[in-house]
């Protein structure tokens, strides 16, 4: 069976933000490295997207701007 890997624009759609904010998370080393590279494209399968939004904390995030506690 083919394993499905999601791409930054999938991951994007996944937590709901743009794909910027995904590339944001990883320029700044927040985000999980990704499970595969296809040449130089990153994937991330299911499971390690669905392992980052649990633990993440979105409530410190509003519009895009970091509150005072960060």
């Amino acid at each position: 069976m083919t394993e499905r890997y999601l791409s930054v624009t999938e991951v994007a759609l996944e937590l709901g933000v743009v794909p910027g904010t995904v590339k944001g998370y990883i320029t700044r080393g927040t985000f999980p490295e990704p499970d595969v590279f296809i040449g130089d494209i990153r994937g991330w399968a299911l499971p390690t997207i669905t392992e980052y939004k649990a633990t993440r904390n979105p409530a410190k995030v509003k519009a895009g701007r970091r509150t005072s506690d960060e």
